[in-house]
């Protein structure tokens, strides 16, 4: 079960008002879509929420446990084939990559097997949403965070993604 609750949140760059102040309730079980013009905070609000940014005024309430899934490339290294990456990923968050747990992320993607031994600077950008995005998910969440990730593969995979 999860649950997020922003009291008086705010988040200031220097001089730069990035959130002026929010007040947000979201409980087990409901979803939150922020919708906006680019530059007006979404990003920053789903950063704070993960605590990769501290807020700068304010209560940030977080129960459960959160998948951030906040930039295509984040926390990969591109230089390393798919199968090394999807491994790194696994141990960074704490699970043990058997070989089923490999599989069974590998099938998610839908991609050819052949594609696990090709560094991941050589995919596309809706083929390494489909690697990170299926090994994010392989474990159950309380809370997961998605800045603009489905945006970028296309319409088949998506459904799937949100199921």
């Amino acid at each position: 079960m999860g649950s997020i609750t922003l009291q008086n949140v705010s988040k200031t760059f220097g001089e730069v008002s990035v959130i002026p102040s929010i007040d947000l309730q979201i409980n087990d079980g409901e979803f939150a879509v922020f919708v906006g013009p680019s530059g007006c905070g979404k990003s920053t609000l789903l950063r704070l929420i993960a605590g990769v940014f501290p807020a700068t005024s304010g209560k940030v309430e977080i129960s459960g446990n959160i998948v951030p899934l906040l930039g295509l490339g984040a926390g990969v290294n591109l230089d390393f084939v798919a199968a090394d990456n999807i491994n790194l990923l696994l141990r960074i968050s704490g699970r043990k990559p058997t070989p089923a747990i490999l599989e069974e992320i590998w099938a998610f993607t839908e991609l050819e097997e052949r594609m696990q031994r090709l560094p991941l600077r050589m995919f596309s950008s809706g083929m390494l949403m489909r690697v990170l995005f299926a090994t994010a998910t392989a474990f159950p969440a309380d809370i997961l965070l998605l800045d603009e990730w489905l945006s970028v593969v296309d319409e088949n995979f998506s459904a799937k993604a949100e199921r």
